[in-house]
C-alpha cells in the first residue's frame, strides 16, 4: 500500500516462561515451592521425562509441559536467524535449568528473571545484553509475548517501545503457530 511504511521485522522474540513456554502440569511455577510462594526458590533442578521431551520434572517431582508446537516454532526461528530470550517472574537458575531439560537452552540469546513482576527491566536488560554481544537490537523490532494475567506487561512493553502480545488472548496470540505468524515464519 503507498505511503504505509512495512513494518520493522522481528529480530527478537522475547518469551515469558510460566503459562507462555510451558505449562506447570501441576500448578506450582518455575521457581515457586508451594502455590503462590512469597520468595520462591533457586536451588530447583529438572530433567526431561525419558518418554515425553516435552515433559520436564522438578527435582521434588513437580511437571512441566512445554506449550505444543513450541519446539518447531522455536528451532524455525532460530534457523531463521531470528534470536530468542526469555523473561520471566523465576529465579534464573531454574529457568536455565528447565531450559536445559527440554533441550532449548542452546536457542536462547538471553535469559532473564527475578523474583519481581518488573519486566520492563528485564526488557531492558535483554536489550542491552545484545548490544553488548554486538548484536545492537531496536525495541521496535522486538516482539514480548506473555500470558500477562495482571494486565500491566503490555503498558510496560509499550512504554520501552517493544511489540507485544498476549498469550491467550484470541485477538493475539493462543499458540506458537499465531507466534510464528506474527514474526512471518509459517
Amino acid at each position: 500500500m503507498r505511503g504505509v511504511a512495512p513494518a520493522v521485522p522481528i529480530r527478537l522474540v522475547v518469551l515469558d516462561g510460566d503459562h507462555t513456554l510451558w505449562h506447570p502440569v501441576d500448578v506450582i511455577c518455575c521457581s515457586e515451592r508451594v502455590l503462590d510462594d512469597p520468595e520462591g526458590s533457586a536451588d530447583f533442578t529438572f530433567r526431561p521425562d525419558p518418554q515425553d521431551p516435552d515433559l520436564a520434572i522438578r527435582d521434588d517431582g513437580v511437571r512441566f509441559r512445554l506449550a505444543p508446537g513450541a519446539r518447531a516454532v522455536l528451532a524455525a526461528l532460530h534457523a531463521r536467524g531470528v534470536r530468542l530470550a526469555l523473561a520471566s517472574w523465576n529465579h534464573v537458575p531454574p529457568i536455565r535449568n528447565l531450559l536445559a531439560a527440554f533441550g532449548l537452552l542452546p536457542l536462547f540469546s538471553q535469559v532473564v528473571g527475578g523474583w519481581t513482576s518488573d519486566k520492563a527491566t528485564m526488557l531492558r536488560s535483554i536489550l542491552a545484553a545484545e548490544a553488548a554481544a554486538g548484536r545492537p537490537t531496536p525495541p521496535d523490532s522486538v516482539l514480548f509475548v506473555d500470558d500477562d494475567p495482571a494486565a500491566i506487561y503490555r503498558p510496560m512493553a509499550a512504554a520501552i517501545g517493544t511489540r507485544f502480545a498476549q498469550m491467550g488472548n484470541p485477538a493475539e496470540v493462543l499458540s506458537f503457530a499465531d507466534i510464528a505468524r506474527l514474526v512471518g515464519v509459517d
